[in-house]
């Protein structure tokens, strides 16, 4: 179900009837008003376990405006004091007198500005892991720890790729080395050094490891490119990344490229002109 509140939609269920019967006479319970977490979460992880105080008690469930089934609205709607309004809008409009209201998390806080901006409106308030307070500053340090932690993993993982790479550039080159034996062994029969064939195989692996990573770029852009149109994320590939990225593919190229460039630079010019 929804209602018009402020411009937008606003999602809700409801569970329990408002009325009990209590022998011959009709008994008024109280309403629950369950308030989510997020940004970006909805009603559901309240069910099915909050659905047995339908037995004591009205349990009303709401979508935040921007969040779940709600109407998205507008960015400059997302605010707590919004928020707040919304629900004392939202009560106002299904008739509900002094509700209790239960915010988890985020939900917490949009209860404490409900409470704060309408506190006539309240009939008890129950929050749960949340705060009175947001301290920028704890949040900054738990995001950095998080971040220090997948910043380890990823690097374990990049380099358990690079070496996978790697070993393809050996596999390559050598297969490489071994089909133009012939061609290696005319070369330097007309003169060219062990540097020159060297640096040719150099080049080529470098080539190589640098055409994969253009090919990485093209689809990391396009991913940063379908984020950024398809979502609020401003998902972008910094110029020093990609500087980073072709000085890495290069150096693979070379690092692991070094042994078969090696092994073509010293093949016997006779032996080599021999191969079939």
């Amino acid at each position: 179900m929804k209602v018009d509140i402020g411009g937008a939609r606003i999602w809700f269920d409801v569970e329990g009837a408002k009325l009990s019967a209590d022998g011959p006479h009709m008994r008024e319970r109280p309403t629950l008003l369950l308030l989510h977490g997020g940004p970006g979460f909805d009603h559901s992880y309240f069910k099915p376990s909050h659905a047995a105080l339908v037995d004591i008690a009205q349990v009303v469930y709401i979508d935040h405006r921007g969040n779940g089934r709600s109407d998205f609205s507008t960015p400059d709607k997302w605010n707590l004091d919004q928020w707040g309004d919304d629900l004392r809008a939202f009560i106002e409009v299904l008739g509900i007198e002094r509700p209790v209201v239960l915010g988890l998390s985020f939900g917490g806080f949009v209860a404490q500005s409900f409470a704060l901006r309408h506190p006539g409106h309240v009939g008890k308030l129950i929050l749960a892991s949340t705060a009175a307070k947001f301290r920028g500053d704890r949040v900054l340090e738990a995001f950095n720890k998080i971040t220090a932690g997948f910043f380890v993993v990823m690097i374990a993982l990049s380099s358990v790729a690079l070496m996978v790479g790697g070993v393809g550039v050996v596999a390559i080159m050598m297969i490489s080395v071994t089909e133009r034996t012939r061609e290696i062994g005319v070369r330097k029969a007309l003169g060219a050094t062990r540097g020159e064939i060297m640096f040719q195989f150099l080049v080529e692996a470098a080539t190589l490891t640098l055409i994969g990573c253009l090919i990485g770029m093209a689809l990391g852009a396009l991913v940063a490119w379908g984020i950024r149109s398809f979502s609020p994320i401003p998902a972008t590939v910094p110029l020093a990344s990609v500087i980073a990225a072709v000085i890495a593919s290069i150096l693979t190229g070379v690092l692991f490229g070094l042994y078969p460039a090696s092994k073509a630079a010293r093949l016997d010019p006779v032996e080599a002109l021999r191969y079939e």
